[in-house]
Protein backbone atom coordinates (compact mmCIF):
# COMPACT_ATOMS: atom_id res chain seq x y z
CA UNK A 1 0.00 0.00 0.00
CA UNK A 2 2.90 2.36 0.72
CA UNK A 3 4.71 1.88 -2.67
CA UNK A 4 0.57 2.95 -4.23
CA UNK A 5 1.06 6.01 -2.25
CA UNK A 6 4.29 7.04 -3.03
CA UNK A 7 3.34 6.22 -6.67
CA UNK A 8 0.53 8.35 -6.53
CA UNK A 9 2.58 11.13 -4.56
CA UNK A 10 5.53 11.05 -7.32
CA UNK A 11 2.85 11.63 -10.02
CA UNK A 12 1.17 14.70 -8.38
CA UNK A 13 4.50 16.22 -8.27
CA UNK A 14 5.47 15.06 -11.83
CA UNK A 15 1.81 16.46 -12.64
CA UNK A 16 2.48 19.87 -11.04
CA UNK A 17 6.46 20.01 -12.20
CA UNK A 18 5.18 19.75 -15.95
CA UNK A 19 2.38 22.72 -15.06
CA UNK A 20 5.43 24.87 -13.80
CA UNK A 21 7.30 24.15 -16.87
CA UNK A 22 4.41 25.00 -19.02
CA UNK A 23 3.80 28.47 -17.52
CA UNK A 24 7.59 28.87 -17.89
CA UNK A 25 7.53 28.69 -21.84
CA UNK A 26 4.37 31.11 -21.31
CA UNK A 27 6.17 33.57 -19.45
CA UNK A 28 9.31 33.19 -21.60
CA UNK A 29 7.11 33.78 -24.82
CA UNK A 30 5.49 36.95 -23.48
CA UNK A 31 8.54 38.37 -22.43
CA UNK A 32 9.80 37.95 -25.64
CA UNK A 33 6.97 39.64 -27.18
CA UNK A 34 6.96 42.18 -24.79
CA UNK A 35 10.80 43.14 -25.42
CA UNK A 36 9.97 43.11 -29.31
CA UNK A 37 7.03 45.58 -28.59
CA UNK A 38 9.60 47.99 -26.44
CA UNK A 39 12.08 47.35 -29.10
CA UNK A 40 9.61 48.55 -32.14
CA UNK A 41 8.67 51.32 -29.70
CA UNK A 42 12.54 52.67 -29.32
CA UNK A 43 13.25 52.41 -32.93
CA UNK A 44 9.87 54.48 -33.99
CA UNK A 45 11.62 57.56 -32.64
CA UNK A 46 14.24 59.40 -30.40
CA UNK A 47 11.61 61.15 -28.07
CA UNK A 48 10.08 57.98 -26.76
CA UNK A 49 14.13 56.12 -26.93
CA UNK A 50 15.15 59.66 -24.25
CA UNK A 51 12.07 58.98 -22.36
CA UNK A 52 13.10 55.16 -21.68
CA UNK A 53 16.77 55.48 -21.06
CA UNK A 54 16.44 58.90 -18.53
CA UNK A 55 13.80 56.16 -16.74
CA UNK A 56 16.92 53.90 -16.25
CA UNK A 57 19.12 56.17 -15.00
Amino acid sequence: MDDVLNLARVKAELSYLNRLDEIREINVASLKRLKEARDALLGRGSEVAEISTSRRL
